[in-house]
């Protein structure tokens, strides 16, 4: 008998490292006092690397409503994250109330770690960008006039280069969509990146109708993402330029 469950603590322990080293996760970045404008990205660390991360989220420190979620495999379809990093970059324009902010990670175990306090800055206007004719947006395709309170959102949309190149997640572009109330931008009721599917050749969003009746916009927002400095589009568009395309909607009962 003690031989059969000496066997089975070590088959456990060799077979379930990640949870194993979940006790021990520790953040690493962002860190207390950092400071972010509109446009700069959040550089998201934690150790050890291989601790499963599931879902990211940003979340304000003053406000409850204000709670956004930045990854996680029930917004984006993001598998669980074993890089031991992740990087986020903030739009170009005001989509989050100025203010202190932090990370809220959870592990794949359901663990909910935080991150330090940091600060969202806004900036003036001269200092957000305008959108070009470099990138157009489609139309979004399976987006219903009408969903029902807590019906899933789910639609597809194409991001193209000019003259009509896809834009792919692989040459560092990407897709974030939002849920307004409509022709009301202060905050965005959520937020999401959208996943890009390489055998259906275009962008899949997978949202929430809001809980509350009324009318609503979704927005979608394709960019250079934060693949790096040495990704296609970063070399080719430098100025990280950005497309916005609004599809309105009601929810009802």
């Amino acid at each position: 008998m003690k031989k059969i469950t000496i066997y089975i603590l070590f088959s456990l322990f060799i077979f379930t490292p990640h949870l194993a080293s979940a006790k021990s996760f520790k953040v690493l970045a962002p860190t207390e006092g950092d400071e972010y404008y509109f446009g700069d990205t959040i550089i998201m660390e934690w150790s050890p690397e291989e601790t499963g991360v599931s879902t990211i989220l940003l979340k304000s420190s003053k406000k409850r409503s204000e709670s956004f979620q930045l990854y996680g495999m029930k917004g984006g379809g993001d598998p669980t994250n074993y890089s031991g990093y992740y990087d986020y970059k903030l739009p170009n324009y005001l989509l989050y109330t100025p203010g202190e902010y932090f990370i809220e990670f959870i592990l794949e175990n359901g663990k909910k770690v935080k991150s330090k306090k940091f600060t969202i800055i806004n900036q003036n206007s001269s200092g957000i960008q305008s959108a070009e004719a470099n990138y157009s947006l489609g139309e979004a395709n399976g987006l219903l006039k009408s969903y029902k309170r807590g019906e899933p959102i789910t639609f597809t949309i194409d991001g193209y280069e000019q003259p009509k190149i896809e834009a792919t997640s692989q040459n560092g572009f990407n897709i974030q969509s939002y849920i307004y109330f409509k022709n009301k931008k202060n905050r965005a009721l959520q937020g999401v990146n959208a996943r890009y599917d390489y055998q259906l050749q275009n962008w899949v969003t997978e949202m929430i109708a809001p809980k509350n009746k009324g009318n609503y916009e979704a927005e979608v927002v394709l960019y250079c993402g934060d693949v790096g400095l040495t990704s296609y589009c970063a070399n080719k568009y430098p100025n990280s330029e950005q497309i916005v395309k609004r599809f309105p909607f009601k929810v009802t009962k």
